[in-house]
């Protein structure tokens, strides 16, 4: 949708009042031509004449009064309807943070447990370089030993910085 199509609704609603207040305006200036140089003879006939119509000027009070509490409904309920969509997206809004600290917490387990592994793949090759012929079997399980403590100490470590 371009700019000129947006505009065309507001431009032809400017253009209707404008209309409107013409065609108001061109009957009463034409009344007021009928009453100052129509047949009634003087100016009793026409204060009674005017007088005839204090009743429709009442009705059209009245409607026009009528119209403003409609208008005042309307309102009342479109503001109800924007208090809802407020609230709405209030909700929405609270789910996707949470969805969000979710992904977060996700996240900082997928980086601890990939530093794990990487730990352990760097300790597993580092022992690997040694033959366990050369080293003797306790010494190997002491390398073990303190690859597990050093494991733990780095999971302890890691599990208290990501609370």
């Amino acid at each position: 949708m371009n700019e000129q199509n947006r505009g065309e609704p507001a431009t032809t609603n400017k253009r209707l009042i404008v209309l409107l207040f013409l065609v108001v305006l061109v009957f009463w200036l034409a009344s007021w031509y009928w009453i100052t140089h129509s047949s009634l003879s003087g100016w009793q006939d026409r204060s009674s004449f005017g007088e005839m119509f204090g009743a429709i000027n009442s009705l059209f009070s009245g409607l026009a009064f009528a119209g403003v509490i409609y208008t005042i409904y309307l309102q009342t309920q479109e503001l109800a309807l924007q208090r809802e969509e407020l609230i709405q997206t209030r909700r929405e809004l609270k789910r996707s943070a949470e969805a969000q600290e979710k992904s977060e917490r996700a996240l900082n387990e997928q980086v601890y447990l990939l530093a794990c592994s990487a730990y352990l793949s760097a300790e597993i090759a580092r022992m690997q370089s040694y033959p366990h012929e050369s080293i003797g079997f306790e010494e190997s399980r002491a390398r073990v030993s303190r690859l597990r403590s050093d494991l733990e100490r780095f999971l302890l470590k890691e599990n208290r910085e990501s609370s």
